[in-house]
This record gives C-alpha cells, structure tokens and sequence, in this order.
C-alpha cells in the first residue's frame, strides 16, 4: 500500500508567476490612468483660474479697479502678492461668492496666517501680475501647470 501524502500550499514558481502577472496587471493600470489623472487636473486648474477671473471682474465692478499688489498696503508684513488678492478678493461681496465655488484643495494657508492663497492641482501657487498701463488691462493669473515650472508651453493661464 502506497502512503500518499497531501501537499498544500503554493510552490515558489506558481508565488512568482502570480508576483509578475500582479505586477504587469499594476504597470497597465498605472500607464491607463496616469494621463486621465493629469487631464483631470488640467481641467481643474483651468476652471478654478476662470473662477478667480470671475472673482476680479466682480472686484473691478464693485470698486472701479483691479486687486494691485504693487501698489497695495499689505494687511500684514509677510503676506505674499496671491494671499493679497485672497484677502483683496474676500473684500468684495460679489467676489466672495464666486471664490465660494473654487474646490476648497485649491486654497491653501501653510504658514497659518488669516490669509490663505490658491493654488493649482499639484499645490503651486498661482502667480497673480498685474500692470496698469499694460494694453491688456485685464490681470494675469499663471499656473506652472503639469511641469511644474514657470515659461513653458504648459502653463495655464487666464488669456487664451
């Protein structure tokens, strides 16, 4: 009579093939989502700069003139030009409502302070310019956009 024994468990072969079809199955996912992921924050980034130029033009129409850092007291020593037009922006009723509607991970405060800035999808500071005697009165709003660095062709900005 032949004893046989009753084997359970994996070998280390089938634990490995198993690893690499994880793996290979990990890799597509990541290569199918990473370009809708990055589209999503694109989108993002542009409809809170639309929000924002929403906001100033309820600003200008409110008081006749657009948030100027140059020229601007500052409610405190250290606050940078984006936490001026936050705070320049929460003046202004009109304003207020419109900045309501920004999705609330697109404003930031790290330094603690009453006044917080906006930031794009990948959490940079958008940079605010504004010129008076430009011939495009209007101020620009620029996001470094997907590379993360200012002055390249993927810069998301409120001119077209």
């Amino acid at each position: 009579m032949k004893n046989k024994k009753l084997q359970f468990g994996f070998t280390l072969a089938e634990m490995l093939v198993a690893l690499v079809i994880i793996a290979l199955m990990a890799a597509a996912a990541y290569v199918l989502i990473k370009p809708a992921e990055d589209k999503g924050k694109i989108e993002l980034t542009k409809a809170t700069v639309e929000l924002l130029c929403g906001a100033i033009e309820q600003y200008h129409n409110f008081y006749n003139e657009f948030p100027d850092p140059n020229n601007d007291t500052r409610p405190a020593a250290d606050c940078n030009d984006t936490e001026l037009v936050y705070y320049r922006l929460s003046l202004c009723p009109d304003s207020v409502a419109i900045l309501n509607q920004i999705y609330s991970k697109m404003v930031r405060n790290y330094d603690n302070d009453d006044y917080p800035e906006y930031v794009d999808a990948w959490g940079n500071a958008f940079k605010y310019e504004y010129r008076k005697n430009n011939e495009e009165n209007f101020p620009l709003i620029i996001s470094v956009g997907p590379d993360k660095a200012f002055g390249t062709d993927d810069d998301i900005t409120s001119r077209k």
